[in-house]
Parts: structure tokens; C-alpha cells; sequence
């Protein structure tokens, strides 16, 4: 049988995020312990430059949060 794996390792929790302006995706990412390269994944960013400020966006977490 083979290891059921998906496309990305991206987790598919997360939390809904206001963006402020001065926000960076690496700010944003470091705050809620997620990674760069899932929030540009889960928004169609093409770069972290093109976060825009006063857009909801979605913020992947990983599930184990230790709650």
C-alpha cells in the first residue's frame, strides 16, 4: 500500500487574520506559528509582497496547538 500523502504539507487549520498595515508575511507568520510559504500558498500570493493591508486572509496552523 502506498504512504497516503498530500500534495503539500500544509495544514489545513488555521485562523482568519485582518491585515494591518506595516504587517509583512513573515511578521504575520512568526505570530501565529505558521510558515511563510503556506500563507502565500493558502492566499494565491504570488510573492509576500503583494499582501495588501485591510484584506482578510487565511493563516494555516498546525493543528497540534497543545489545546
Amino acid at each position: 500500500s502506498f504512504p497516503t500523502r498530500r500534495s503539500s504539507d500544509q495544514p489545513q487549520t488555521g485562523v482568519k487574520y485582518r491585515v494591518k498595515s506595516g504587517d509583512t508575511v513573515t511578521k504575520i507568520a512568526l505570530r501565529h506559528g505558521s510558515k511563510v510559504e503556506w500563507i502565500l500558498k493558502a492566499n494565491n500570493l504570488s510573492s509576500p509582497a503583494a499582501l495588501k493591508a485591510d484584506v482578510d486572509i487565511f493563516v494555516p496552523q498546525p493543528e497540534n496547538t497543545g489545546r
